[in-house]
């Protein structure tokens, strides 16, 4: 089992534009300015995140626009998002 989002830092992958609202998701999901812990939310969420910004720039600016539109159809569980990004009283 993996987690959310390391599908797109696999140097295999082979992302299309149909990944692009699952994509947008995981790097909105991914982003720093949410972590309650920046040490916890590097080690989890940093190289994912990365991933996710580097790969959006390879698509051209509309299709990305477009795919921000269908963020919500995708399915993905986000139970341990805030588990993940690190303890709120840490």
């Amino acid at each position: 089992m993996a987690r959310m989002g390391t599908c797109f830092t696999c140097p295999n992958a082979i992302i299309t534009v149909e990944h692009l609202p699952a994509l947008v998701l995981v790097n909105a999901v991914s982003a720093p300015d949410a972590a309650v812990n920046p040490t916890t939310w590097q080690k989890v969420w940093g190289f994912i995140h990365e991933a996710t910004v580097t790969i959006l720039q390879m698509f051209p600016r509309d299709a990305v626009e477009e795919a921000r539109l269908h963020t919500d159809e995708v399915l993905v569980d986000l139970g341990l998002r805030h588990e993940m990004r690190g303890p709120a009283d840490a």
